[in-house]
């Protein structure tokens, strides 16, 4: 069984005010209404070129130039931010804090003497990765079973560190 929709027509001048979800075609331009509380609506359709027309879209009340800058202005701003602007702490990512990894075995295997600070063992740290980005050092990685045992040794040059 074939089931008829009929859609109200008219002139765009004479189409009259529709109900609330009800449709009307306007016969002399193609447009499509669909009545709104406050009236009838047009529904946009796209033009020739595949966009929908100026005068359908919404007022504009910013400047849409100015806002991208704006917004690339502040995204640059908190990506530059290295002053944990979100309060992340170490506990959350699962790492150690700085002083948790600062144990006086670590410091001795960077060198450094028992009064060290956390801060110095990461200054080292950074230096070294330093050298190794710049193909001036080797990176050794040790790994160690639980019971300190080693199990695999493997040396990386940078190019190989990155993958």
């Amino acid at each position: 069984m074939a089931v008829t929709i009929q859609i109200k027509r008219g002139t765009k001048a004479g189409l009259p005010a529709l109900a609330p979800g009800e449709y009307g075609l306007a016969t002399d331009t193609g447009e499509l209404f669909v009545g709104g509380n406050s009236g009838n609506i047009q529904v946009a359709t796209l033009s020739s070129d595949g966009k929908i027309p100026e005068g359908l879209l919404p007022e504009m009340d910013y400047d849409p130039a100015g806002s991208a800058a704006a917004v690339q202005t502040n995204l640059t701003s908190h990506v530059n931010n290295k002053n944990n602007p979100h309060g992340v702490t170490a506990a959350q990512v699962g790492a150690y804090t700085k002083e948790e990894s600062l144990a006086a075995a670590t410091a001795g295997l960077y060198g450094l003497g028992s009064d060290a600070v956390p801060d110095d063992v990461f200054n080292d740290i950074y230096s070294r990765l330093i050298m190794i980005a710049q193909d001036k050092a080797r990176l050794i990685v040790t790994v160690k079973d639980a019971s300190g045992a080693r199990t695999d040794q493997r040396e990386r040059r940078r190019n190989r560190i990155r993958g």
